[in-house]
């Protein structure tokens, strides 16, 4: 147990900095911002609720945290702030989890997936769910003054990231697996042509693939995030990850921020049309359709 100059335990292990709590705040703040404008703009869409809600409940984390840099020895305060910070993320997970499927049968091509759409995104989701629940039990125990609470509270939570790592990485299989078989389908690689005799080009920001690369981009610090939890709680109640505060960010918080922060700039709905719309308008009046057309030799 870490005690202050105060006589205080430090639950955490240290007190958190004041200055790298606000802008934890600032960052997941503006992302949610960034997202709820971005969800009210396009139509509502519901599956992009987790988003806007794993944004909102993270930086909820950090504003309780504000407490624990004046409060560093308030169990309450910590068990908060922990499970915020601690589960949030698992709306980040859910939302690949529901985004690739969706891409899959927008492109008419859930057979280039290892199962049906449908089954794809009950199966991660599910396993999203039993993992939350599991780390929300294992970081409730692990807070307590108990040492046998303690040890069982971070086995259960260790359990839960475990699970949820070893599913992550297996739906990054997943899309990596179906992006490499999808880019060889004529259907989405080959660009038609209009009655002009042009080949007709969607912009890179209206291009399907844009949400595939932002999927793996994501997965990529997730996975960090998730890896870092796995050995931080595999080390103890007293391990040296734990109880150093750069280390949550520079592992956690941070990768989690660039991973999700593509989604403000890649905002699947607004992609997700009706591409056989756009592309006969397109062949009829390129002029009223905002393409690029490259001449057929």
């Amino acid at each position: 147990m870490i005690v202050d100059d105060q006589g205080r335990r430090l639950i955490t292990g240290y007190v958190p900095k004041l200055a790298l709590t606000y802008a934890g705040i600032v960052c997941y703040g503006i992302l949610a911002v960034a997202f709820w404008a971005r969800f009210f703009a396009h139509g509502r869409h519901k599956y992009m609720l987790t988003l806007c809600i794993g944004t909102s409940t993270m930086a909820v984390g950090f504003g309780i945290r504000v407490i624990m840099t004046d409060k560093p020895d308030q169990l309450g305060v910590y068990i908060a702030t922990t499970l915020f910070t601690l589960l949030s993320p698992c709306a980040f997970l859910a939302n690949d989890y529901i985004i690739l499927p969706r891409l899959a049968r927008w492109l008419e091509a859930e057979d280039q997936l290892f199962m049906r759409a449908s089954r794809v995104t009950k199966t991660f989701i599910w396993s999203d769910v039993i993992t939350f629940w599991l780390q929300a039990a294992g970081g409730g125990l692990s807070a307590s003054q108990s040492e046998g609470m303690q040890k069982t509270g971070l086995y259960v939570a260790l359990i839960g990231l475990i699970i949820q790592c070893v599913s992550f990485l297996l739906f990054l299989c997943l899309a990596i697996v179906f992006g490499y078989r999808i880019r060889g389908t004529p259907k989405w690689t080959n660009a038609p042509l209009n009655s002009q005799g042009y080949t007709v080009h969607l912009r890179k920001m209206e291009d399907w693939r844009i949400i595939l690369y932002a999927v793996l981009w994501t997965g990529i610090g997730i996975m960090i995030r998730c890896v870092f939890r796995v050995i931080e709680y595999a080390e103890g109640f007293d391990g040296n990850l734990r109880n150093t505060e750069w280390a949550f960010y520079v592992f956690d918080a941070l990768p989690l921020f660039l991973a999700i922060a593509v989604w403000v700039f890649v905002w699947p709905p607004a992609i997700m049309k009706d591409q056989n719309e756009l592309f006969r308008t397109a062949a009829t009046s390129p002029t009223q359709f905002p393409l690029t057309v490259r001449e057929n030799s």
